[in-house]
């Protein structure tokens, strides 16, 4: 049986490579963690924070032969900071930042030592995953999600 599953190796190893950029607003590293939520913990997380998160669908199963299954494994990479209701600070800083992580993934976009071996392709999606209506006006919320594909072996 496995250490981990592969859907934490992939949160994880997601969580690596954004902490690895060093990214930082105003001078401060911003704080990377796999959360179960996009949220963050108010008594334990400075913000800006990025949250690393699962799909609240979960992971989408196909079946190739009996054998042999390909899953997708969604994952969602959100900026949450606060904004006290201000709507204009930081815009392009927080874009600037979800952009590099973006074109960092692009480049990757196949897999990479850091990923679990059965992970063969990575896509970017972008759109609104977050429900807005359910989350505070005092956060600014900037998210897109990473598609990763993994060859799986179900054996007999």
């Amino acid at each position: 049986m496995p250490s981990a599953s592969v859907s934490n190796s992939i949160l994880t190893s997601v969580q690596s490579i954004i902490t690895n950029l060093g990214l930082s607003i105003g001078g401060s590293l911003i704080n990377v963690q796999v959360r179960k939520l996009p949220k963050e913990a108010e008594t334990v997380d400075p913000l800006p924070l990025i949250a690393i998160v699962r799909d609240e669908k979960g992971e989408a199963t196909e079946f190739w032969t009996f054998l042999e299954t390909d899953i997708k494994y969604p994952v969602d990479v959100v900026l949450i900071a606060s904004n006290n209701n201000d709507n204009v600070g930081n815009l392009d800083a927080y874009q600037t930042i979800m952009q590099t992580i973006r074109l960092t993934f692009a480049k990757l976009a196949t897999v990479t030592p850091m990923m679990p071996p059965t992970v063969y392709d990575l896509d970017i999606l972008e759109g609104t995953f977050i429900d807005r209506a359910a989350v505070s006006d005092k956060y600014d919320y900037l998210e897109f999600r990473l598609m990763f594909s993994s060859n799986e072996f179900i054996g007999r």
